[in-house]
């Protein structure tokens, strides 16, 4: 079983911030990642990806058609 949640390390204890369906004394593993640098790195991929976007746009060069063309019913 496989459950990811967030809490807080306060004197080397983690905390979390809900409650896991895990028994007691269970041995698990335990990964540790800083939601600051998490969302940082997040945000700068995301600007690297609106920029690749701005200076590579997609052009299919197809006919281009308008709202009334597009829901035109027979």
């Amino acid at each position: 079983m496989e459950t990811q949640v967030t809490g807080i390390l306060i004197d080397g204890v983690v905390r979390l911030d809900e409650a896991v369906d895990i028994p007691n004394n269970s041995r698990v593993r335990v990964g540790l990642q800083s939601l600051d640098e998490s969302k940082a790195r997040y945000v700068e991929g995301l600007k690297a990806w609106i920029q690749t976007c701005q200076d590579h746009p997609i052009n299919s060069g197809g006919l281009r058609y308008t709202r009334d063309e597009l829901h035109e019913r027979d």
